[in-house]
């Protein structure tokens, strides 16, 4: 098995460590003060049956073979007919009956690395090609043409993708048949494709699943695991590991064994044994020589032949007494798109008693700066304790590279659960910021974008389903920015009609709509009619098309297209939609409306955004400390970058990613550990976020191989020390920004700069902190000075280049929605 030594400073304990460092290197001073220590020096750092997923019941499921014995299990539910026969060859199948369909696999072992099923299509009465895109868990894995005949098709599945657990499996059709075109008699479903099975599987090569029975029964101190499945937990092994367990009595000793996995698949039986001492006496095995690596721990019930299950007995790993903190929650509140300035406790206008709590019970940083007004990048840099030009994201269009250590990956390897909810499109799985998290939340609708309400209501689920273990949940909410528009029952409405019939209607709420249209050859008008007085003026309709990319729209009366998928319409505003072919076709029309603003009612709407979400903040925190589940938790609150609001430049200073003044740059910190750290303290020093990841290290005491640019803040916790502010750089890169634009702060002083223009800004900060008047002109010797300062800052090299995410049209209209393309 594969050593990988350099991550062995891994000295942990139990021990909440102390608010403030005590010693330079403690890390080492500890693995020293342990490499000789004894086994009664060990101490739990994990306990298997309090991680084992799903509660008290799971029912072990790797594959379905849609055979008579499926229709109890709710498939019509989730887009799938009850199973049927194919009596030409006696093959069992189920229909997908709609556009979507979905499965749930509960898996134990996520070394499931390939998706099997095969299928055949509905031939449609269109001559369409049927095509299918399949996701698990939102993540996915590609888009299949269906041949006419049946076929097996394989899609390896990407690693991290599968949970221990439930996990979603979902089939997503271009085209369905409906039986109003087919002249069905009886039959009313709409048809999309048949499955004989869906398999999950760790080979390439395709089988149909054998289905285990059997469940996964959970208790606090055991886990009854069912004959023919692995149950794997991804760990680290500590200092000095053991691994402790008791088989119960009744189990044949050679139905249970515990195995080491490493990464590259391979393993190592390092338990079973026939001997008596496997039941009801605890075993320990010392699995010391894999210290500092990350492996799997398998456990296996073999099939026998009555198919009995394993129950283990207090399964734990032990690891020795060290200074790493074990015990503490860590929970990460991003709002994508906040200014400081309007958080209450920042002398805001907003009303936010639950942010400004969070500052009452721990400490504000004043002057907080994010190094990249652009989401993606800016939270690369959260995670690594990197600048955009080290760490190599400068756009929403790039991924992070899985060469670097990420806070995830090192509070994961501190034995922590670790999940992510995210509410923004271009935080999904593929820019790498998903490495280290078991979970990762990023599923969206039409709209890139959730609401503060869905986002609380996720992880409230995943609350409730918690193992009790130490957790790292990262909670991003993105309702401040653009498009403004807080959810509102009472938006007014549009109405849809198309040939004199009304097709639907829907809010000008910001909000996609999707609405199914049966369009004749030739060209036909669709109007869009007002429902409501309070709509006067123009309003804009965005990304207005068909599903279908073969029938056109176009502008007709009362409209004006200002760019592709965008008009301006005053009601009744009507389109033509033109069919080229002969045949009708049966497509849905997207579309979604707001109100033209101006600089005045996006400032109040920007306002409203961020006490709709600290309402909904608050409501995600009373949840989390009535359950239990703040007892001892770290609460750290920030943004990823501000927003312009007109500030600077009108209209065209709305936004983010074009300007690097403080409203796009200064950014809440608070840090909340109640009992651990300060209460009530305002740290005046201007810091940034890089030196998030770096303070987290130091409070939990977390041993870290890899250099980092930032500092840690906790010598500026206590009010005894104080620290001389360092430089903090910022950039901004095309494409968003019509040009690039570098940035230092330098106590109170700000240097903006365009490298291909020349063009140079001058602020002091404490004299004009709207940064209203340039003091470049006359100040050429602290111009000079601070220019120095920035070059230095951007010299580093890069350390992993970031890939190219190739986007489709769609993800870009997407971003054009979230203002990142213009």
């Amino acid at each position: 098995m594969p050593r990988n030594f350099h991550h062995g400073l891994l000295a942990l304990t139990r021990r909440p460590a102390a608010w403030r460092r005590q010693a330079l290197g403690l890390g080492v001073v500890a693995l020293l003060g342990t490499a000789a220590c004894g086994p009664r020096d060990l101490v739990p750092v994990l306990e298997f049956a309090q991680r084992a997923p799903g509660g008290q019941l799971i029912r072990h499921r790797d594959g379905y073979d849609f055979s008579a014995d499926e229709r109890a299990q709710g498939l019509l539910e989730r887009g799938w007919s009850a199973p049927e026969v194919r009596l030409t060859d006696d093959i069992s199948f189920a229909w997908a009956v709609g556009l979507d369909a979905s499965l749930e696999f509960l898996v134990l072992d996520r070394q499931n690395t390939w998706l099997h099923f095969r299928c055949w299509p509905r031939m449609l009465t269109s001559g369409d090609t049927q095509r299918v895109t399949v996701r698990i868990n939102g993540a996915e894995l590609g888009t299949l043409p269906l041949e006419p005949s049946v076929n097996v098709y394989s899609l390896p599945i990407p690693l991290d993708v599968l949970a221990t657990g439930r996990n979603t499996v979902s089939f997503q059709f271009a085209h369905v048949d409906p039986p109003d075109q087919r002249n069905a008699g009886s039959d009313g479903r709409a048809l999309a494709a048949a499955f004989d099975y869906v398999a999950l599987s760790p080979n390439p090569e395709a089988s149909p699943p054998r289905v285990p029975t059997g469940e996964l029964r959970v208790t606090e101190r055991a886990f009854e695991q069912p004959a023919g499945s692995d149950l794997v937990f991804s760990t680290v092994i500590p200092v000095n590991g053991a691994l402790e367990f008791r088989v119960a009595r009744g189990a044949a000793a050679t139905n249970a064994a515990v195995l080491l996995r490493a990464p590259d698949g391979t393993e190592r039986t390092i338990s079973a044994d026939a001997a008596r001492g496997w039941f009801s006496q605890r075993r320990r095995v010392d699995l010391s020589a894999y210290a500092g690596e990350t492996v799997d721990i398998v456990f296996r019930a073999t099939l026998a032949p009555d198919d009995q299950g394993v129950t283990w007995e207090e399964p734990r790993l032990l690891g020795s007494v060290g200074d790493t903190n074990l015990a503490t929650n860590v929970l990460l509140i991003v709002v994508d798109t906040l200014r400081a300035d309007h958080v209450g406790s920042y002398g805001g206008a907003a009303a936010t008693p639950h942010m400004d709590a969070l500052a009452a019970t721990g400490i504000r940083f004043e002057r907080a700066y994010t190094h990249i007004p652009i989401t993606v990048p800016s939270h690369s840099t959260m995670f690594t304790s990197l600048l955009p030009n080290v760490h190599g994201v400068h756009s929403n269009f790039q991924r992070l590279n899985q060469g670097y250590l990420t806070m995830a990956e090192l509070l994961r390897r501190s034995y922590r659960d670790t999940a992510a909810f995210v509410s923004l499109g271009v935080l999904s799985e593929n820019t790498g910021l998903a490495q280290g998290f078991d979970e990762y939340h990023d599923r969206f609708g039409l709209d890139w974008w959730k609401p503060a309400e869905e986002m609380t209501d996720a992880m409230l689920d995943w609350s409730a389903r918690s193992t009790g273990a130490p957790y790292f949940l990262w909670a991003h909410y993105s309702d401040p920015h653009e498009p403004y528009a807080r959810p509102d029952p009472d938006r007014p409405r549009i109405r849809v009609t198309h040939g004199g019939n009304t097709i639907g209607s829907f809010p000008v709420d910001t909000t996609t709509v999707s609405l199914p249209i049966a369009v004749p050859p030739g060209r036909s008008s669709v109007v869009l009619e007002s429902e409501d007085a309070r709509l006067t003026g123009w309003i804009r309709i965005r990304d207005f098309h068909a599903r279908d990319a073969s029938i056109g729209i176009s502008c007709d009366s009362s409209c004006e297209r200002v760019r592709t998928r965008v008009y301006r319409v005053r009601f009744p505003a009507r389109f033509t939609v033109e069919n080229d072919s002969e045949q009708p076709a049966r497509t849905d029309l997207l579309m979604r409306a707001d109100q033209e603003m101006g600089i005045p009612d996006a400032r109040r709407r920007y306002l409203e955004e961020v006490e709709y979400t600290d309402q909904q903040l608050g409501r995600l925190l009373d949840a989390l400390r009535e359950a239990g589940q703040l007892d001892d938790t770290l609460i750290i609150f920030t943004a990823d970058h501000g927003e312009g609001l007109g500030d600077h430049g009108g209209v065209g200073g709305m936004g983010h990613v074009s300007q690097l003044y403080e409203s796009q740059l200064r950014v809440p910190l608070i840090f909340s550990w109640p009992g651990r750290l300060p209460e009530g303290l305002t740290v005046e020093t201007p810091v940034s976020l890089v030196d998030l990841l770096p303070t987290v290290l130091d409070l939990f005491n977390v041993p870290d191989p890899m250099h980092r640019m930032g500092r840690s803040l906790v010598l500026l916790i206590d009010a005894e020390r104080s620290m001389a502010p360092l430089p903090i750089v910022a950039t901004t890169f095309q494409p968003g920004p019509g040009e690039d634009l570098e940035a230092v702060v330098v106590g109170d002083h700000k240097l903006i700069r365009a490298p291909e223009s020349g063009r140079v800004e001058l602020y002091d900060l404490a004299q004009d902190p709207a940064e209203s008047a340039s003091r470049a002109a006359g100040n050429d010797e602290l111009v000079t000075d601070l220019r120095s300062i920035l070059d230095t800052a951007l010299s580093a090299p890069v350390a992993y280049v970031a890939d190219e995410l190739e986007l489709s049209e769609e993800q870009l209209q997407r971003l054009r929605a979230l203002g990142y393309l213009r």
